[in-house]
């Protein structure tokens, strides 16, 4: 990236939920250098409106031409970050997984037209997930090796401490009828096993699985308003939203994956609307979460009436990963199209 963009350096910077620290790649002179920072330092990376956007940024300057090419504040970085890094100017693209989220900066590139810009935001896209598929992999790993040691630790149980228990019964019993040095040479061997049983019970324990956490309940409206606010200023619509009831509240699982879904629907309304008012209402009935996402833009090209999942599946159309994300939550999804707007309705099991 940096060859293709002609740019000195490339900074990462990237978090994974509930991690009290961000992660820090730099590449300068060839060389990728890592870090770890708590995760407030550099504060929002990009300063208000802009930290969803993809924006070029030149600290010399005080306006900016937006991507889109209306004319708004220059993005501005968190100074100390400019200090840190020493950034003068950069392209720089956010990126969102479920496993991991962050910003790449192209810094001080040669070239910084709508066309780089679109490049970096490409390979930010890239980054997210190869990042989220290394996390994964790495939890996998993780994971099977606890399911190794457990097993391990089952076998010794079962099998070598009980022989060495069946052990010690035998020279205690070989033990209680002899006298002098042979009985003391007995009680050391015995003695000498009774540790050796402690080490393996001590291991057993350490390495026992230990019971599921009960799941965690979220409110739910204040982290969904906080996003529906942060896309309103990024897609410059407006975005409102109805929670019934208020104090509705949720695996925090199934929280983080909502706020996703409203990330991609209203993307997808204020893209191929375009939209200029959203509409978001999210209900619960008995068993089941209801959200509603409805707009007042053209609809979806090609579409035209009600169609659900398995049609626009079968068609490959409509708003593909809004459908991706529902089907793995097993829930159902709903799409009413027509010049006058879009509705998608969306249940999810509780």
């Amino acid at each position: 990236m940096a060859a293709l963009l002609r740019a000195p350096r490339v900074l990462v910077i990237w978090e994974q939920p509930n991690e009290p620290f961000r992660k820090i790649a730099l590449l300068s002179d060839g060389q990728v250098r890592h870090s770890r920072q708590p995760a407030t330092r550099f504060g929002s990376l990009v300063a208000p409106p802009h930290e969803a956007a993809s924006v070029r940024v030149d600290t010399s300057r005080s306006a900016e031409a937006h991507p889109e090419g209306d004319r708004v504040n220059a993005p501005r970085l968190d100074p100390e970050l400019c200090a840190t890094f020493q950034i003068r100017t950069a392209l720089t693209a956010p990126f969102e997984r479920d496993g991991c989220y962050g910003r790449v900066f192209v810094i001080d590139p040669m070239s910084a037209t709508d066309d780089d810009l679109l490049i970096v935001k490409l390979i930010a896209r890239r980054i997210g997930v190869d990042l989220e598929h290394y996390l994964l992999r790495h939890e996998i790993q993780r994971s099977t090796a606890l399911r190794e040691r457990e097993r391990l630790g089952q076998d010794l149980h079962d099998g070598l401490l009980q022989s060495l228990a069946a052990a010690d019964i035998r020279l205690k019993l070989s033990a209680d009828r002899v006298e002098g040095d042979l009985r003391a040479e007995l009680e050391q061997t015995r003695s000498l096993l009774a540790d050796e049983q402690n080490r393996i019970r001590a291991f057993v324990a350490a390495h026992r699985p230990l019971p599921k956490p009960p799941s965690k309940l979220a409110l739910l409206y204040d982290p969904v308003a906080e996003r529906v606010r942060d896309l309103g200023r990024q897609w410059n619509c407006e975005v409102t939203l109805d929670v019934y009831p208020r104090d509705l509240q949720v695996q925090s699982a199934l929280a983080q994956h909502l706020r996703h879904l409203l990330s991609e629907a209203v993307s997808n309304a204020a893209r191929h609307g375009p939209s200029s008012r959203i509409h978001i209402a999210i209900a619960r009935s008995e068993g089941s979460l209801s959200l509603t996402v409805t707009d007042n833009g053209k609809g979806f090209p090609g579409l035209g009436g009600s169609y659900d999942g398995d049609e626009l599946r079968a068609r490959g159309t409509g708003p593909i990963s809004v459908l991706s994300r529902v089907a793995d939550l097993a829930g159902t999804l709903k799409l009413e199209s027509s010049p006058a707007g879009s509705r998608i309705e969306i249940n999810l099991p509780l």
